[in-house]
């Protein structure tokens, strides 16, 4: 269960016939369950006098939830499945400019979570959360934060990606349908991801990501943040590795993670031999020869790795050697 306590607002029509601008200025504000409450009762309008904004609202299919936990209460907007959000929740966070590697480990971590029956939560952005929206929906339930309304795609080229989620788990925002993202509200999406997560996870980023911001609020919460190893070379995944001085965990493989804050076994995504490969190629194509060497698996090891890798889809030939497909 979801470690904020959610639940339906009895008047959604005045909720929803608020204008944007309203919502975002409450976003992130410290009201009180009472304070929320009373706003509630003595804003309901008949349903005659909804305005264009409500109207958006209820055909899209908006829900609108109180979300209130010790640290800042708040509405939130579902359009989707409110299963998504009664599972176990782990977030999954990164870079835009991911690596192949990156994109392939945020892959693996959130199939292998979603198919132990976890939600996978992220904010819907090109590379790492796009990958593990992806890799979530192979096997289950994935939910995207957005930055504005659940009805305003961002980015817009994930616009089906977004569709696909509304299928198969949700997309929540502290904001209005109609709500365009402005810089002040990608602060919000980050504290709400954050906020739904029972745990967090920090897959690929620079000292300069935006997931770090996520990240800190999610120890500030006390929740469980954890970090990605990943080639030392590259200087993308020096951001995760500073989180380690603030109480974060190294993620050893999907299928240990999974099995921490999933409810049914599951041993998907690559790991071992794999996991180790798939480092090494991380940085660009190598050969057969080269992999051997440098991964030291016995020639019996590696082949089954590579053979399992290229049945998955991880990776591909390149003429003499192999290379990150993902």
């Amino acid at each position: 269960m979801l470690p904020v306590e959610a639940r339906p607002v009895a008047v959604a029509r005045w909720a929803a016939a608020r204008p944007p601008e309203f919502w975002q200025g409450l976003a992130g504000a410290k009201l009180s369950a009472r304070e929320i409450e009373s706003l509630v009762g003595n804003g309901a309008v008949p349903s005659e006098a909804l305005d264009p904004v409500a109207r958006r609202a209820f055909e899209q299919g908006a829900e609108i939830w109180l979300m209130e936990d010790d640290h800042a209460p708040g509405f939130l907007f579902l359009r989707g499945s409110e299963g998504a959000l009664e599972r176990p929740m782990v977030g999954i966070v990164g870079t835009r400019q991911a690596s192949a590697y990156g994109v392939s480990a945020a892959h693996a971590f959130a199939k292998s979570l979603a198919a132990s029956g976890a939600t996978v939560v992220s904010g819907g952005a090109r590379g790492i959360d796009t990958a593990a929206h992806v890799g979530a929906l192979e096997t289950g339930l994935s939910v995207a934060v957005l930055p504005g309304g659940v009805d305003v795609p961002y980015p817009a080229g994930n616009r089906e990606l977004f569709e696909r989620i509304v299928g198969s788990g949700g997309l929540v925002s502290e904001f209005a349908c109609g709500s365009r993202p402005v810089r002040e509200s990608f602060l919000v999406r980050n504290r709400t991801l954050a906020r739904l997560a029972s745990a967090l996870l920090v897959i690929e980023a620079p000292c300069s990501s935006g997931a770090l911001v996520t990240a800190r609020h999610a120890l500030s919460l006390g929740k469980p943040v954890y970090v990605v190893p990943g080639p030392f070379t590259l200087p993308s995944f020096q951001g995760g590795y500073g989180l380690l001085e603030d109480g974060a965990k190294l993620a050893p493989d999907p299928s240990h993670l999974a099995s921490l804050y999933g409810n049914a076994p599951v041993s998907d995504g690559p790991s071992g031999g794999g996991s180790i490969l798939l480092g090494l190629l991380a940085s660009g194509p190598m050969s057969a020869e080269a992999l051997g060497r440098e991964s030291g698996l016995e020639p019996g090891e590696l082949m089954e790795a590579l053979t399992t890798l290229e049945l998955e889809g991880s990776v591909t030939r390149a003429g003499d050697g192999y290379a990150c497909t993902l």
